[in-house]
């Protein structure tokens, strides 16, 4: 009777353990986290869990009154200079991300100038082009056979000055 009393304490105790695992969130948080840092099933954690939880707390009760510790102080130092450092760099990233995003922006639209341009340039070329094909099939003469003696002296005299020559009469220099 006695061994049957030991078993039914021992499976009670171990069947409250498992329970107040499973139902209290704070401890069922402990455990899985206890049982993933230590590789460990999570029904064998949710066995001592409930007392590992309350070994933790009084721990942290008593740590209040003491205080942090020099190495927990300097720590807690540490990583707020880090956190600040972090601040500094993110704001450079961003300063420099949006710098980027203005130098994009600017090269966009001086992209997009030059493409209005060339569209001009291509216009202008296709009605040089039309023109020159105008000109190619036409007899030189039969440009200036309505002109006048003196329109086309003039006219001559102003693509002398212009281009250095006059077709026709160019000389070859040696």
């Amino acid at each position: 009777m006695k061994l049957w009393n030991i078993i039914l304490w021992i499976s009670l105790f171990i069947l409250a353990m498992v329970l107040l695992t499973y139902l209290v969130p704070d401890i069922k948080s402990f455990a899985q986290g206890f049982a993933a840092q230590k590789d460990l099933p999570l029904w064998i954690v949710a066995l001592f869990a409930p007392v590992l939880f309350l070994i933790k707390k009084i721990g942290q009760f008593f740590k209040s009154f003491i205080g942090e510790s020099k190495t927990e102080r300097n720590i807690r130092e540490v990583n707020e200079e880090i956190k600040a450092e972090m601040k500094k760099i993110r704001e450079q990233v961003n300063n420099l991300d949006a710098w980027l995003k203005e130098k994009i922006s600017e090269e966009m639209r001086h992209i997009d100038n030059l493409n209005s341009r060339i569209a001009i340039l291509q216009g202008q070329r296709a009605i040089i082009s039309e023109k020159i094909d105008t000109l190619e099939g036409t007899d030189p003469m039969d440009l200036i056979a309505d002109k006048s003696e003196e329109d086309r002296e003039e006219l001559r005299n102003e693509f002398l000055e212009k281009h250095g020559f006059v077709v026709g009469e160019a000389e070859i220099i040696d």
